[in-house]
């Protein structure tokens, strides 16, 4: 039944255009209310354009108070610089686990800082 339909699908895919795709998407690191989430979109929307689909970019302000559909409200963009994590007590397990530097998945959307000394 659905053959007919998926059959032009599957002419059209190419795992190699998937692969890049993802991989440029990937280096965006577009977690919500970032700029690289704007660059992701905006890296999709021309996707769409250069295969002829209609598609355009909205924004709203990520301000912490605006809410966009049946979301709560936005976060306030930001961009980490650096971060790490670290085990700091007892003293004797004390080391560095991961930092931003080394793995950009290391942290996590909408981390904050903890307090003063860990």
């Amino acid at each position: 039944m659905f053959r007919d339909l998926l059959a032009p699908i599957a002419r059209e895919f190419s795992g190699k255009r998937a692969w890049r795709d993802v991989s440029q998407l990937w280096q965006f690191r577009n977690t919500v209310t970032t700029p690289g989430l704007r660059e992701a979109c905006r890296y999709c929307v021309e996707r769409f354009k250069e295969n002829e689909v209609a598609a355009r970019l909205d924004s709203y302000p990520a301000d912490g108070r605006t809410r966009y559909g049946f979301s709560g409200p936005l976060p306030l963009e930001w961009e980490a610089r650096s971060a790490t994590l670290s085990i700091v007590k007892p003293k004797e397990e004390a080391r560095r686990l991961t930092s931003y530097e080394e793995e950009a998945l290391s942290l996590s959307c909408r981390s904050a800082a903890t307090p003063k000394g860990g």
